[in-house]
């Protein structure tokens, strides 16, 4: 008998910027495996409680305080992504390092055009603007 498949696990985690085909890969991905995919627009519009996740997670990476080698939290990223089959654009980009120790065999898509990219939230500000709506 085959084990069952992590219907919890990203399948593919996106490293490109907006603006560089990542809503054509979205619908795509979409497509591809029957389940939503998780990107800025999902964050805003339906998990609006996931901002103050996002915060907490970035607070941990570049807190002064970080020790060397502190990571993001794999059960909250877990809670952010349940359901999702897919990560793409903001915030995932900022991150993909991490999400892919969390989900080892999710395949990263990185588009070339995405060297043009300058908004990487570097500062954390983007999730600080979202948390006052």
């Amino acid at each position: 008998m085959k084990p069952e498949p992590d219907t919890d696990s990203l399948f593919v985690i996106g490293a490109g910027c907006g603006g560089t085909g990542t809503a054509t890969l979205k619908a795509a991905l979409e497509i591809l495996f029957n389940k939503p995919c998780y990107d800025l627009t999902t964050l805003v519009r339906k998990h609006p409680d996931h901002v103050r996740k996002w915060i907490e997670l970035d607070e941990r990476l570049t807190d002064d305080r970080a020790e060397e080698g502190d990571s993001i939290d794999p059960q909250t990223v877990r809670d952010i992504f349940r359901g999702y089959s897919c990560a793409m654009d903001f915030p995932a980009i900022s991150y993909y390092w991490q999400l892919l120790h969390i989900y080892p065999n999710a395949k990263v898509s990185y588009d070339r055009l995405a060297k043009k990219c300058t908004a990487f939230d570097t500062d954390g500000a983007l999730f600080r603007r979202l948390a006052c709506l």
